[in-house]
């Protein structure tokens, strides 16, 4: 497997990193610059603007560096005294006086902008990285979400409306901070690179029931899905695929299924074009929170729907989950299955329900 050919170079085009920005989000970084300009920039307009009213109010027996000065002195609560003769300056007090509070106001908010700083930066990052590695060692039966770029992120987001327990890895934190704002919680991460066997075990491979790797080049897909195989051979694995020249090589590294975003990019955009109702209740489906999903349920042998017919297993009436299709004993697909039909142990259900009403019929089977 040669990994020098082109194929295996050719990557996916670069994410545009002014988008995010142009999209209302800043990484962290760019945040607490900015607040941390704002609040400097504060202190020094509260001491220039108060040096110069002093200055003005002195008539000119203080010089404008000694009432710079005098301000500065009096915002940092240092308190050298006052200028000579302030008393006999109508207005120099009360301008000291506003200084003062002033003063403390933009101190405050300096000294709370770089505590922040301090707390969410590096100290913040190893506490909330400690707290995520806990957290992730309990995990079992979880996903993993291998990449956080622009096809991973909304992997992530189906996963979570889904209501399933996953992990992301991912090297960039500031991906991590836009996709918890796009969801509005804490997501469980590893902070690594997916193409280390290190960092997958940290994920909790060998626990896990699936991953998805969507890095941004075959390459990377191909060391992840080699390394997820090597540590857990039951894993099933679902790569993205880049250059569809490169579909056998995922699956013969050990890819249990690819997934090629352009294509179904190109198909989405036909449908759209000839269907533009059903798309349309897809993409209602998908995108609501609390909305309906396809979900998929194996019959398993002891199970209380085992060896019932649909029509007795009361899955619409009992648990609100319409069923559009199964997938027989021998491997056949049988679409809006007859009520007679039976749920041998064995048989996969495909049903259209909540998340909720899913769970719950999960627990029955």
């Amino acid at each position: 497997m040669d990994f020098r050919t082109s194929q295996f170079d050719t990557p996916e085009p670069p994410e545009d990193e002014h988008e995010q920005l142009r999209g209302g989000y800043a990484p962290r970084w760019a945040r607490w610059s900015a607040r941390l300009l704002f609040a400097f920039s504060a202190l020094v307009v509260v001491v220039v603007g108060s040096g110069i009213a002093l200055w003005i109010t002195g008539g000119g027996e203080y010089s404008l560096f000694d009432a710079i000065f005098f301000a500065l002195i009096t915002v940092s609560t240092v308190g050298y005294g006052e200028l000579p003769n302030m008393e006999s300056h109508e207005g120099a007090r009360a301008v000291a006086a506003i200084t003062i509070v002033f003063g403390l106001i933009v101190l405050s908010l300096l000294q709370s902008t770089l505590t922040a700083f301090l707390v969410d930066g590096a100290l913040g990052r190893a506490v909330r990285k400690r707290r995520m590695n806990k957290k992730v060692e309990g995990l079992r039966d979880h996903y993993i979400v291998a990449g956080c770029g622009r096809v991973g992120r909304y992997v992530a987001q189906e996963l979570f409306r889904s209501k399933v327990e996953f992990v992301v890895v991912e090297q960039n934190p500031d991906y991590i901070q836009f996709l918890e704002e796009e969801v509005g919680t804490e997501i469980l991460f590893i902070e690594g690179d997916a193409t280390h066997d290190a960092v997958l075990e940290r994920a909790g491979v060998q626990k896990a029931r699936g991953m998805v790797t969507t890095l941004g080049t075959d390459r990377d897909n191909l060391f992840v899905t080699l390394s997820a195989r090597t540590l857990a051979p039951e894993l099933r694995i679902i790569a993205k695929v880049v250059n569809s020249h490169n579909e056998g090589k995922l699956r013969r590294a050990g890819a249990s299924t690819t997934v090629a975003p352009q294509s179904i990019g190109g198909t989405r955009l036909a449908h759209e074009l000839v269907r533009p109702g059903v798309m349309a209740f897809f993409q209602d489906m998908l995108t609501a929170t609390d909305g309906v999903r396809f979900h998929e349920f194996t019959i398993h042998e002891g199970s209380e729907l085992a060896e019932k017919t649909l029509s007795e297993a009361r899955l619409r009436e009992d648990f609100g989950q319409l069923v559009v299709g199964m997938r027989n004993l021998s491997g056949e697909a049988q679409y809006a299955p007859s009520q007679d039909d039976v749920l041998s142990p064995g048989v996969v259900l495909v049903t259209l329900g909540t998340v909720e009403a899913a769970q719950r019929l999960r627990s029955q089977i």
